[in-house]
């Protein structure tokens, strides 16, 4: 460093500090070089970037399997364990027959998604009214102040396709996943959730249903399902997010079993805890009123 004639000094260099500036010459200079800005990507690589979020047929069944996999080994909470066992069970069913498929087949036509699954429809007729030209001598009859034809109402039937349900267009190792939660004492319900999903190459759609079995007797029971279908999209990569997805449900129908009764349970107690307190403080008034009076 070299002080320029004519110029005020910048500062006293000591023998430090220019043995400091010798020793640090290369990371000053790294300091002042410009950041060089990163290449933008061809397109080739921006394809190949993008292709990665993608799964082939072996990387679903591999999630799916994982799912299947992990259902047994997931960890309920001590409260729920103490109350409920619970049932898992993977089967392949006709998903037409599912309870409200319907609403499902409805989903997959107004999605943008490219699934790996097609609704599936029954033909029907329909009547509607509709308006008409009213007919007179055999002709169509025109009034004479507008020459505009006169209406009237007629009773048509016409066909129609109505969605009934959807299916997989993929052969996969299930298709649906019930959870039940098997009550381990008398004054508890049964609980059951009905699982099925869709996919596309990116995406795994979890639709599942919240249900009771009613019991009829000690031996029969009638399932009631009257929850809409809800739904949880997961990425299918990394394949831990599906399972994750998965545990989260499982936590989610956990939550929708033990919940209710905390509220209904815990309730009752801090009423009856009340109500005892109230008899108690009432009781005491009482008994002292009862004792007889002392004569002077």
């Amino acid at each position: 460093m070299i002080q320029a004639t004519n110029t005020e000094p910048f500062c006293k260099l000591s023998g430090e500090f220019r043995l400091a500036l010798q020793h640090n010459k290369a990371a000053i200079a790294a300091a002042k070089a410009p950041t060089a800005e990163a290449a933008p990507l061809s397109l080739v690589e921006l394809v190949r970037k993008d292709a990665e979020r993608y799964c082939t047929e072996d990387d679903l069944l591999r999630v799916l399997n994982a799912v299947k996999e992990y259902a047994p080994t997931h960890h309920f909470g001590a409260e729920y364990s103490a109350l409920f066992k619970t049932q898992i069970d993977c089967s392949s069913d006709a998903l037409k027959d599912l309870p409200d498929a319907a609403s499902i087949g409805s989903w997959i036509n107004k999605s943008t998604a490219e699934l790996f699954a097609r609704t599936t429809t029954v033909r029907e007729q329909y009547e509607e009214t509709i308006q008409v030209p009213k007919k007179r001598n055999g002709s169509m009859f025109f009034t004479f102040e507008d020459s505009k034809p006169d209406f009237e109402a007629k009773t048509v039937t016409k066909n129609r396709d109505r969605v009934t349900g959807f299916e997989h267009t993929q052969k996969v190792p299930f298709n649906v996943i019930r959870i039940q939660a098997v009550p381990q004492q008398q004054n508890l319900k049964w609980h059951t959730w009905i699982v099925t999903f869709l996919f596309s190459k990116t995406s795994l759609y979890y639709f599942f249903k919240k249900g009771i079995l009613k019991e009829v007797n000690w031996a029969e029971k009638k399932l009631s399902m009257e929850a809409p279908w809800s739904l949880l999209e997961v990425a299918l990569k990394p394949p831990q997010a599906s399972v994750d997805g998965f545990a989260q449900l499982l936590g989610n129908f956990e939550r929708a079993v033990v919940e209710p009764l905390r509220e209904q349970f815990m309730k009752e107690s801090d009423s009856k805890a009340t109500k005892t307190e109230t008899q108690k403080s009432g009781g005491d008034k009482e008994s002292k009123a009862d004792q007889p009076i002392k004569k002077n």
